[in-house]
């Protein structure tokens, strides 16, 4: 082997070595040992202040991560049933409250518990929710988006 191809698999051996474990460096993994009901995550939400909004498999409660702790908060799914193609996510709005479609619902979570603003009518699947401030969020459908707010009638989006 010439001094060339040594020293080039010696720099690709030094560049890798982080890679070989499973916290690299300046990566932390958080687990059901640091306070997660689950180490399995199905989807991912943030909200402005960078906190994520874990929601796992068929548990009762999913996470809401700040970087240093695990807040579990309850699942806005209805039943203990999971159906993992309409998982959505859940996206928060910097205020501890959030919005995400569950149950064929639209839900707001505030007050420490999840509360339906809205149901889907029939012939309308809802796809997902964003917040856009304090207490308003973006629900979609495959026939078009609407504005909605937790101020409006419940039961009309």
């Amino acid at each position: 082997m010439n001094i060339r191809a040594l020293l080039t698999f010696a720099l690709l051996a030094t560049l890798a070595a982080p890679l070989a474990g499973s916290d690299l460096a300046g990566w932390r993994s958080w687990t059901a040992a640091d306070g997660m009901p689950e180490s399995y995550s199905q989807s991912l939400g943030a909200d402005p202040d960078g906190r994520v909004w874990i929601r796992h498999g068929a548990v009762r409660s999913m996470s809401l991560l700040d970087g240093y702790s695990v807040l579990p908060i309850p699942e806005p799914r209805d039943g203990f049933k999971v159906n993992f193609d309409l998982l959505a996510p859940v996206y928060g709005n910097g205020q501890g409250e959030a919005w995400t479609v569950e149950d064929a619902a639209l839900k707001h979570y505030v007050g420490g518990r999840w509360v339906v603003e809205a149901r889907q009518q029939p012939g309308e699947n809802m796809l997902g929710a964003i917040p856009i401030r304090e207490t308003t969020c973006w629900s979609c459908s495959p026939t078009g988006c609407r504005f909605s707010t937790a101020s409006t009638i419940p039961g009309h989006w």
